[in-house]
């Protein structure tokens, strides 16, 4: 689970294949998150389900990208440098023998 803080109109959060695999090894998120309240920050929990399976992969990564988008339809600002595009590393928990 990831908590991400806010502070636009409107937030979209997506995540993308880098080396792991959408519907193998994670599921994927296309997620639209409108604000109500503009002046304040919210924090909203994103969930992203790790999918097990007996192959040895080794550590494959996906990305999650949130862009922020303001009441004129520009993209909004990063709340903290880098935040925006995040790389998540699922670790292989299975055995060779």
């Amino acid at each position: 689970m990831f908590a991400c803080m806010f502070a636009s109109l409107m937030t979209v959060a997506v995540t993308s294949d880098v080396t792991a695999t959408a519907g193998m090894d994670y599921t994927s998120l296309r997620r639209t998150i409108v604000h109500t309240e503009v002046r304040g920050t919210v924090r909203e929990d994103l969930e992203i389900d790790i999918l097990n399976d007996d192959a040895i992969e080794g550590t494959e990564q996906f990305r999650l990208d949130i862009v922020h988008l303001n009441l004129d339809g520009s993209r909004g600002t990063c709340p903290t440098a880098g935040a925006c595009e995040v790389l998540i590393d699922i670790i292989d928990d299975d055995c060779k023998f």
